[in-house]
């Protein structure tokens, strides 16, 4: 068993991939190769939520109204309830609407809803790769790239 591994080594080790010669070469020269990308940047769009706060500012007016209406014509004479109504309406709108409109500023600021989205903004100009020339034997060989090729390459 020991030999039949020995032997199976041995032609592994002499197989011609174990004879192909890497040589190393000059690189003559280097130009880099140029691409063009779409830059995307973000854009962020908010709007304000829809709410009801308008109408809820004019339903508390109403309210108001009607309080202070009712309390104008109960605590007036009797001719002067017209009067006292339309006044206490009057002052109990003006008061709803003050405590409604204290209330949006105070304690719920308008929302906002913020969406991002990208937008191709610009063209720029990037390196892809880059090509080299070297020479072999007389002959010129052109080769590419991904990162900047060293001073000496090694080819088969």
């Amino acid at each position: 068993m020991k030999k039949q591994t020995i032997i199976l080594l041995s032609l592994l080790a002499l197989s011609p991939a174990a004879f192909a010669k890497q040589q190393k070469v000059k690189v003559l020269d280097v130009a880099p190769v140029y691409g063009y990308v779409m830059i995307e940047k973000p854009v962020e769009l908010c709007r304000p939520l829809h709410s009801n706060k308008q109408s809820s500012r004019h339903d508390t007016a109403l309210l108001g109204s009607i309080v202070g209406g009712t309390v104008g014509h109960l605590t007036s004479e009797r001719h002067n309830k017209a009067q006292a109504t339309i006044i206490g309406a009057v002052i109990g709108g003006v008061i709803g609407s003050q405590l409604e409109s204290g209330r949006y500023q105070v304690s719920n600021p308008p929302s906002m809803q913020c969406t991002s989205h990208y937008v191709k903004a610009e063209k720029v100009r990037v390196i892809k790769g880059y090509d080299y020339w070297y020479r072999i034997h007389g002959k010129l060989y052109k080769g590419f790239s991904k990162s900047e090729p060293n001073r000496y390459i090694s080819v088969h």
